[in-house]
């Protein structure tokens, strides 16, 4: 099964980018600014060793870097406003929920609170990521064959905005996605291959979707995605692409 991986951009290929540990910057500009913060388990205040911080300009210039073993982390960036997202990029078996400062759970960028980093100063960040579950998929066509490459992402139930990490399933067409909030969801899915799409199970619209529970430490599914001839799916990647805004999608999937 195709490990899910860290992406700042999704194109149209959705290009991964390995993390390392040290802050790096797609700006390019002189960071002259302190970000300095720390990643707890929202349940038990423990530190979060090797979660992922993203922070995103207003241009959509991103910089990242992972906390240490105290769960802390700190990057230079110019001054400005910036977005700022925390998630669990270690693989752990806590399955933590992405944020975005001030703990808005998911990762929907509408409701977030900007952190102002000034010249010279130090400005801070904290996230607790809360425990989620898991969904499970598994994509085919109707002959029963498995179909590869199709892209699946959890969605808020009342908003098509990703709510969590995207994921595109292996050869034999399966794919589970981690780090998926508790309670009802919903998904969507697009084949890139047949260049169609739709909200499970088969709706065309987001609002028609099924509503999906995912109970924390556990796996729902899998669920099928199936693929037909007659199935008029949507030609774009509804709600695939974040931190979303009014035409502008930045991916922060894993």
């Amino acid at each position: 099964m195709r490990k899910l991986m860290p992406v700042v951009l999704l194109a149209a290929a959705l290009a991964a980018i390995a993390v390392v540990g040290a802050a790096s910057s797609g700006a390019g500009a002189v960071a002259d600014g302190k970000l300095k913060g720390k990643v707890t388990d929202a349940t038990s205040g423990a530190p979060i060793q090797s979660a992922c911080v993203v922070a995103s300009d207003v241009d959509g210039n991103w910089t990242q870097t992972q906390t240490g073993a105290d769960g802390k982390y700190q990057m230079n960036l110019a001054p400005g406003p910036y977005q700022v997202f925390f998630s669990d990029c270690s693989g752990s078996p806590n399955m933590y929920v992405p944020i975005v400062y001030k703990k808005h759970v998911g990762l929907d960028s509408d409701p977030t609170d900007p952190v102002t980093i000034t010249s010279g100063q130090n400005s801070a960040a904290n996230g607790a990521l809360p425990r989620g579950g898991s969904i499970a998929v598994h994509a085919q066509d109707e002959t029963g064959d498995p179909l590869p490459n199709v892209l699946a992402c959890p969605l808020y139930v009342d908003d098509n905005a990703q709510n969590g990490f995207c994921g595109v399933t292996d050869e034999f067409g399966d794919l589970t996605i981690t780090g998926v909030p508790v309670g009802l969801n919903r998904l969507s899915s697009y084949a890139f291959d047949l260049g169609q799409g739709f909200v499970y199970d088969q709706k065309p619209v987001f609002w028609l979707g099924d509503k999906i529970t995912v109970t924390q430490g556990q796996t729902t599914g899998p669920l099928t995605l199936l693929y037909t001839n007659g199935l008029h799916g949507s030609s774009s990647v509804s709600g695939a692409g974040h931190i979303v805004r009014s035409g502008h999608k930045i991916s922060v999937t894993r």
